[in-house]
């Protein structure tokens, strides 16, 4: 059928350049599908719509003339995936470069212009719980806004439903099927989930790990905001019938890497290394600043850590920390460290690798 739709137009225009795109040209076309092509030919600028073999044209067919100059690329964005099946004269490929080139130049919404696309979400689910015509018009509006949302947060250009769902389904599944579920159940809980994770896309994009020297003054100053932290809580902790004294930070402790997680560009949080055995590994100084814990920075910092461990050789990596430090406790068990000393509140974990 495709050699049929295609020999019709070149018998009714005759065209120096034809480019087929969109779901004919990737071969997705399904009962519905229109035939989305470009043409340039000697013939007045057209919209043609007519039938062909029972398949509806969008074919745009255009003057030579017509791209003499600066070429409009937003006018014929959608060829960037075409199929150039005609040039006499190589003006389908020059057009075809020219898009990919200027889809290369289009501005990425930075990490906090894309934040206040989820803030948007974020409000609007809350509306779309009157359970009024307007909360249900909230809500299709929500599920339609927010896969352009998704788009921006990934640094992907928004080139309309059919090739992002397809792009999300083969590159970010969890998303396609998080998506798709909120559009076929039209379920509050599937909704909720589908924004909850643009929520969790959106703080990975505003956050970065750098290695940093321990020298480093913004380094410095997580360590003794850790120091503070931990002096405050055994304080709660220990009985005041203990005599005991924290130790602060010094080169004594010989850390030998340390790496800060950045969100939005603001230092919120560190972790250290240094070796203890030969061939054990030893995590120093994990603390995440109050502001900005909830959003899986720990899970971050640990990752790098024990990958740093990884690439050193150790066969184990080894921590010590309080009992009593529940959400760490449970952090580091979730990742695999299990106790192998405790006195007390004190305990030694260690993690094989």
């Amino acid at each position: 059928m495709t050699e049929k739709i295609i020999e019709s137009i070149k018998n009714k225009y005759h065209p120096l350049t034809l480019i087929v795109y969109g779901s004919y040209a990737d071969g997705s076309q399904n009962a519905h599908s229109d035939f989305d092509a470009l043409a340039v030919a000697d013939c007045p600028a057209c919209h043609d719509v007519s039938f062909v073999e029972g398949v509806q044209l969008d074919l745009f067919v255009y003057p030579p003339s017509h791209f003499q100059g600066a070429v409009d690329c937003d006018e014929i964005l959608q060829i960037f995936d075409g199929q150039v099946l005609v040039d006499t004269n190589g003006l389908g490929a020059g057009l075809k470069a020219q898009v990919l080139a200027y889809m290369d130049q289009l501005p990425v919404k930075t990490p906090a212009e894309a934040a206040q696309g989820v803030e948007w979400c974020q409000k609007m689910l809350l509306r779309t719980r009157r359970g009024d015509p307007e909360g249900l018009f909230r809500w299709h509006w929500l599920l339609t806004e927010s896969l352009s949302i998704f788009c921006d947060l990934t640094g992907r250009p928004y080139l309309g439903p059919k090739k992002t769902l397809r792009w999300m389904q083969e590159q970010h599944p969890e998303a396609f099927a998080r998506y798709s579920k909120a559009l076929e159940t039209f379920e509050a809980s599937a909704l909720e989930a589908w924004v909850l994770l643009l929520k969790n896309t959106k703080e990975s994009t505003l956050m970065n790990i750098a290695r940093k020297s321990p020298k480093d003054p913004e380094v410095l100053a997580l360590f003794s905001e850790h120091d503070d932290f931990m002096t405050a809580f055994l304080t709660q902790d220990i009985p005041s019938t203990d005599d005991w004294q924290y130790a602060r930070y010094s080169q004594a402790e010989a850390i030998e890497a340390v790496w800060v997680a950045y969100h939005d560009g603001q230092p919120a949080g560190c972790v250290a290394y240094r070796s203890k055995t030969d061939g054990v590994g030893e995590v120093k100084r994990l603390f995440i600043r109050p502001e900005y814990r909830g959003r899986g920075l720990s899970k971050e910092l640990l990752n790098t850590v024990l990958n740093h461990a990884k690439d050193q050789g150790c066969r184990a990596l080894y921590l010590d920390t309080r009992i009593t430090l529940e959400p760490a406790v449970s952090l580091y068990q979730a990742f695999g460290f299990q106790i192998i000393f405790q006195e007390g509140a004190y305990i030694q974990m260690e993690l094989p690798l």
